[in-house]
């Protein structure tokens, strides 16, 4: 209610910062309405309250001018917008109080907003000329047609949700991409080294140089297109196929049994 209070003022003035209001009533209704007015640059805020303190501290927090409550009606010739929000049993503005603020405004259009439950302004004041009177009714159809647009948006916010999901989980999936490739290059590098040391006699003195080269290229070309494969196969696989795949990699290749550092 309060939201869609600041919401119909900033549709009634396509400027609020050349605006005054003046709320009537600092309970929390009325301090969120405060607040949500403030946030559209509202030119200047007047507040009243039975309870004069609540307004001024109200008005440290917000910014905004005191008057008392009691004065209001000598305060609302000078405001272009005034919302009410008092628990009250009768009307703190009646018909003929709107009647003879009309006319020290020069009729100049007077929008009140009343969110006060029961009604702060008496209904009949709807009927004087230059006088625009909203009230709960009237911003519920705000808050109904809010809701619609949000209720319109959940197609493409669940579209959003399930991308950034799937994304995350690619993500996440990928994290053993780069230690299992370097643990399989370990794991061939051990094996190549070893057999090259095993075998080295059989070959002549001084090409252990030789045989280091051309055995890393070997096993530089055979693990090039997996680890590619690897690599790449992450963007656009089902998911949890990444994670599948290097998974059954490190079982192939016994990684899985050995201690991960």
């Amino acid at each position: 209610i309060s939201y869609a209070a600041a919401e119909l003022a900033s549709k009634i003035f396509e400027d609020l910062s050349k605006r005054s209001a003046l709320l009537i009533g600092a309970g929390e209704t009325g301090k969120l309405t405060a607040k949500h007015l403030t946030t559209r640059n509202l030119g200047n805020l007047f507040l009243a309250n039975r309870t004069r303190t609540r307004a001024e501290e109200l008005v440290k927090e917000l910014g905004g001018t005191v008057i008392d409550f009691s004065n209001i009606t000598n305060e609302i010739p000078h405001v272009d917008i005034v919302i009410t929000s008092v628990e009250s049993p009768t009307f703190v503005l009646s018909q003929n109080d709107i009647r003879q603020v009309m006319k020290q405004r020069g009729n100049r259009p007077l929008f009140i907003i009343d969110i006060g439950v029961p009604r702060n302004i008496d209904p009949a004041a709807n009927i004087i000329e230059n006088v625009f009177l909203n009230d709960i009714d009237a911003l519920n159809h705000i808050i109904d047609q809010n809701l619609a647009h949000r209720k319109d948006e959940i197609p493409a916010i669940q579209k959003i949700i399930t991308e950034e999901a799937a994304g995350f989980r690619e993500w996440y999936d990928s994290l053993d991409i780069t230690p299992t490739i370097q643990e399989l290059r370990e794991h061939f590098e051990d094996i190549r080294s070893s057999e090259v040391d095993k075998h080295l006699h059989h070959f002549p003195a001084g090409a252990k140089e030789d045989l280091d080269i051309l055995t890393k290229r070997i096993v530089n070309k055979i693990l090039h297109t997996p680890m590619v494969n690897l690599r790449s196969g992450t963007s656009g696989q089902p998911v949890g196929d990444t994670r599948t795949r290097v998974s059954t990699l490190r079982h192939l290749f016994g990684l899985d049994k050995k201690p991960r550092q």
